[in-house]
């Protein structure tokens, strides 16, 4: 049996459907990075070698994340006391590292915000 590329590796030949995916954020974002010509993202690309953390997003070559916020308007583990204080150790030691890191949700993935915000970013990184 063949092995199969996780989505968002750089394997060669690996095409994303050529419309817009309609049900989850991770392949409609994939599909926007690429239908924009950018650099496909590393998906739960670790970061931290002494933590298990890792980025929803990563671009390791640029040092710049996306992470995408789940359950803020369902009291989910992002905005609750514990799971919000480990997302800011974690944001913060990405900083201290170098990352940048863009914070969104999932409504901001499928109206272009992130992936707006993101392409500028990518851009003035390779520009710049």
């Amino acid at each position: 049996t063949a092995k199969r590329e996780p989505p968002g590796k750089s394997a060669p030949g690996r095409r994303l459907p050529a419309r817009q995916p309609k049900k989850k954020a991770k392949d409609t974002f994939l599909w926007q990075c690429q239908s924009r010509g950018l650099i496909v993202p590393e998906l739960e690309f670790l970061f931290h070698n002494g933590r298990s953390w890792r980025f929803d997003y990563a671009w390791p070559c640029l040092m710049v994340a996306l992470e995408c916020e789940g359950g803020a308007w369902q009291r989910g583990r992002h905005t609750r006391g514990k799971g919000f204080r480990e997302d800011l150790e974690k944001y913060l030691a990405a900083t201290v590292a170098g990352w940048t890191v863009l914070r969104v949700d999932v409504e901001m993935i499928k109206d272009g915000t992130a992936i707006d915000a993101a392409e500028k970013v990518l851009k003035n990184l390779m520009d710049g």
